[in-house]
């Protein structure tokens, strides 16, 4: 009989599915035969997947209470019937409004000062035996410190997966505290990336990047469809729905604005009967200023938060999903390697695309790169792109079956999880 490959995962939330690294790692790793694997999240919340076997959380009360009364447990395994703490959703919604550094520097000092490498961590990993540890490489320290502290302990192979720029200082701010947690930040990931013996990496160009900096071997890891053979096309009929379904931060709102600005002047100056409307489903926390403000604009909807099973839905119900990006220096630089995995979920709904942002952005100019949609940089562009499809809505569908066409080849998961599976299978026998 087989043996099993032992994956242990660690991650700063849940492995849940209605979140985007459950969403994303359930894609990656679900269905691969003869794994293993098991869980060690830093943060409240219930999993929710048919992937993991085996979860340990540690997260900030309980090593608050630890600090208080060293018999309560900072980390624990968490099983189908235990009681478990989850997220106190009114501090959690206030943290994400109002990102106050000093929040972060609070949670990086209980981490720092609290007793949470204990025997049951090390017990759950020498139980567990990993043959490889398969690292989401953040940016915060402790983060870093929960991995390097297992990976050093026990000599585990590693595998780093990093889908955001969190070490170059190519960003741009003009507050000197960005700058200084940048550079002390930026040292807790070199640490976690020099242990690795493969790095993946979310684009093209930041394997570029991060194989100069680090002389270590890197691959580009997309999440992957099972792309079936028949779409859903509607008919186009009076209203032509465009669907949003993603973050808002990082500048997107403001992109939002823009787009739901030109909508509203497309709407009025044209003379066909077919009219646009564009709904917005985002688990971002706006503000009641942002919502009031959004809602201003006549064609556009915003519809907050809803679980994955029924965002899958509210995307096949669209004529078109849009992806936007921030036009600001800062938001340029901050998503520049950056990939949306929403992005393989339009491509795989065979639906036409419209991503608008700035050029040198990563997910704007993969779309145009791979023929995937229409890649818009500026408001006259949109504008343009909006008539014409307004005036013949046949582009739609074509754009649509082009998107599912070419998207196919590159993101295959049957490919993707078979070049995983070989570099697991080499890591593990080196």
């Amino acid at each position: 009989m087989k043996k099993n490959k032992k994956i242990l995962v660690i991650s700063r939330t849940p492995w849940d599915n209605n979140n985007s690294f459950g969403n994303s790692f359930s894609n990656i790793f679900g269905g691969i035969k003869n794994l293993e694997i098991a869980n060690i999240y830093c943060s409240a919340g219930r999993p929710n997947n048919k992937v993991v076997k085996k979860y340990f959380q540690i997260d900030e009360k309980s090593i608050l209470k630890n600090c208080i009364n060293s018999n309560y447990k900072a980390g624990r395994e968490i099983f189908d019937d235990i009681e478990i703490i989850q997220d106190d959703f009114s501090s959690k919604k206030f943290f994400k409004i109002n990102r106050l550094r000093i929040f972060f520097w609070i949670r990086e000092f209980i981490w720092l000062l609290g007793r949470w490498k204990s025997k049951e961590l090390d017990d759950f990993v020498l139980e567990f035996k990993p043959d490889v540890i398969f690292i989401p490489i953040y940016k915060w320290p402790y983060m870093c410190n929960v991995a390097l502290y297992i990976v050093n302990k026990f000599n585990i192979r590693v595998i780093g997966y990093i889908t955001d720029d969190n070490y170059t200082l190519k960003q741009y701010s003009l507050d000197p505290s960005y700058w200084i947690e940048r550079i002390i930040f930026r040292n807790y990931v070199k640490k976690i990336i020099e242990k690795c013996k493969l790095l993946y990496v979310i684009s093209d160009i930041q394997k570029l990047e991060y194989e100069k900096i680090f002389k270590i071997n890197c691959k580009v890891l997309y999440k992957g469809f099972l792309f079936h053979e028949n779409v859903n096309i509607k008919p186009i009929f009076k209203e032509i729905i465009i669907t949003y379904t993603g973050n808002l931060g990082a500048g997107r709102y403001n992109t939002l604005l823009k787009f739901s600005k030109i909508i509203d002047e497309i709407n009025e100056m044209s003379s066909n009967h077919i009219k646009y409307q564009v709904f917005v489903y985002s688990h971002t926390n706006l503000s009641s200023k942002q919502i009031k403000f959004l809602n201003k604009f006549k064609s556009t909807f915003y519809k907050g938060a809803l679980p994955i099973t029924q965002i899958n839905e509210i995307q096949n119900l669209a004529d078109i999903l849009v992806h936007f990006e921030g036009f600001s220096l800062r938001n340029k630089l901050e998503v520049k390697y950056s990939f949306s995995t929403k992005i393989v979920d339009y491509i795989s709904k065979g639906k036409c695309i419209i991503a608008f942002g700035p050029k040198g952005v990563n997910s704007i100019d993969y779309i145009n790169d791979n023929n995937l949609g229409y890649s818009v940089n500026d408001d006259n562009t949109l504008k343009k792109v909006l008539l014409s499809l307004i005036s013949d809505t046949s582009l739609i569908e074509e754009k649509g079956k082009s998107a599912f066409n070419n998207g196919k080849n590159i993101h295959n998961i049957y490919t993707i999880q078979e070049e995983l599976l070989n570099d697991l299978t080499r890591i593990i026998g080196e």
